[in-house]
């Protein structure tokens, strides 16, 4: 999970909403976890 209390219908709804910025946040997310950015021990990444 990215923060506590992740909220799956709450992303879906913001995935709806705002579908085209997420698609081009993307690669920076990408970039930013290859670098050491954003490193979750436990849990990977929520998409």
């Amino acid at each position: 999970m990215l923060t506590d209390g992740f909220d799956p219908e709450r992303a879906m709804r913001i995935l709806d909403q705002y579908g085209c910025t997420i698609v081009l946040m993307v690669p920076t997310m990408y970039h930013m976890i290859m670098n050491g950015a954003v490193l979750h021990v436990d849990g990977g990444i929520a998409l």
